[in-house]
């Protein structure tokens, strides 16, 4: 068995926390390739508790066009994490454990999008948390090793005004 250290517990928990910090940023900035380079080759999107349907098995570069989609006519999106957990197995000096190769993390999250021109005022706000699951890039990857493998956002709730999220070329929303 590999040795994974309390160290090495660490490394992968401030790795993970980082992945979710950069994938909120890099959204909330529509920095599409970076989004796209924190995404497994085959990730599991669940927005049902939203939107309802199904999870939809994809690959970053396709969750990144439907986001994309979605965000570009807005104006700003915040999106903040909070309580976060980290599930991984801490090591101990009498109860060695094997270096992980999959994780999970769950956080509260809140979201405001706003697009100014919307009818009826120009925020909407959301809040619930997010399961997520990852999975380490390659068993010797070194630096930062891990990649998201599932995205699930259970909604709390919604509130303000839902033409925010509408194209406005279209008049079609995804509320």
């Amino acid at each position: 068995m590999a040795s994974y250290t309390v160290s090495d517990y660490l490394l992968d928990r401030i790795n993970i926390e980082d992945t979710i910090t950069k994938l909120l940023w890099y959204v909330d900035r529509q920095n599409w390739d970076a989004v796209s380079a924190l995404f497994a080759e085959e990730v599991v999107i669940d927005y049902t508790s939203m939107l309802g349907g199904e999870p939809v098995h994809t690959n970053g570069a396709d969750q990144v066009k439907v986001w994309k989609g979605m965000l570009e006519y807005l104006d700003s999106t915040q999106h903040v994490a909070s309580g976060i957990l980290v599930d991984l197995p801490q090591p101990t000096v009498d109860k060695p454990v094997q270096r992980p190769m999959k994780a999970n993390f769950t956080c509260n999250v809140s979201a405001h999008l706003v697009r100014y021109a919307a009818r009826g005022g120009p925020i909407i706000h959301n809040a619930g948390n997010y399961a997520i699951k990852f999975v380490r890039s390659s068993p010797d990857s070194m630096g930062h090793p891990w990649l998201v493998s599932a995205f699930k956002a259970n909604i709390g709730f919604i509130s303000g005004n839902t033409d925010v999220v509408k194209n406005p070329e279209t008049k079609v929303g995804w509320l």
